[in-house]
């Protein structure tokens, strides 16, 4: 609340205003990787699933990395299984976002 003064109740029009939604329209928009864990209790992983399909149907090339057991933030452990897993997916996706 603090962040955008109010609940989005209260405040639609600053809520939309900061939707990356609005942003990931356009053209010319880079490979975007999106990473998200199931159980994220502070950013619902529906929001992943609206940000994938409007890049997607905006022509930008986008994948989606869903941790299932994994709260926001990941594992919070570097060498963790979360953190190796999100590094061989990352590299993945750049190799394969040269391509595009």
């Amino acid at each position: 609340l603090a962040l955008l003064g109010g609940t989005s109740y209260a405040l639609p029009d600053v809520y939309a205003d900061a939707s990356p939604l609005d942003f990931a329209q356009g053209a010319h928009l880079p490979p975007t990787l999106l990473l998200h864990g199931y159980y994220d209790d502070v950013v619902s992983p529906v929001h992943s699933e609206l940000l994938l399909n409007r890049l997607r149907a905006n022509g930008t090339p986008a994948a989606v990395l869903r941790l299932p057991w994994a709260r926001h933030g990941f594992d919070g452990v570097y060498f963790g299984m979360g953190a190796q897993l999100t590094q061989a997916y990352v590299d993945r996706f750049m190799a394969w976002s040269l391509t595009q």
